[in-house]
């Protein structure tokens, strides 16, 4: 009877410390799905911030090709201007002289 009574006791022990690996057993498979989840999760976030550094990339870009347009066509514009400025000095010269010669007819 006290072997029996022995045996029960260490299957009792047994049992409780089975249970406890269980539980520890489980908590790890459980801590190891949701580092799996949070993996994915960093995954998925770090493709969007490339796919939008990418277009971002690309954005500048056309920007910058926008910009290189406008700067051309603002020094374009400024030449035309001091060439039409140019002529209108010319043309308010020549006004004057015809004026003078008016004056002196």
């Amino acid at each position: 009877m006290k072997e029996y009574e022995t045996h029960v006791d260490a299957c009792d022990k047994t049992k409780s410390a089975a249970n406890v690996a269980t539980a520890a057993v489980n908590d790890a498979a459980t801590t190891l799905k949701n580092q799996r989840e949070y993996q994915v999760q960093i995954t998925n976030l770090k493709n969007i911030l490339v796919g939008s550094h990418e277009q971002a990339l690309a954005k500048r870009h056309e920007v910058e090709l926008l910009a290189q347009n406008y700067t051309r066509m603002v020094a374009k514009y400024e030449e035309q201007t001091i060439v039409t400025t140019e002529q209108i000095m010319e043309s308010k010269t020549r006004i004057s002289g015809a004026a003078e010669i008016q004056r002196i007819i």
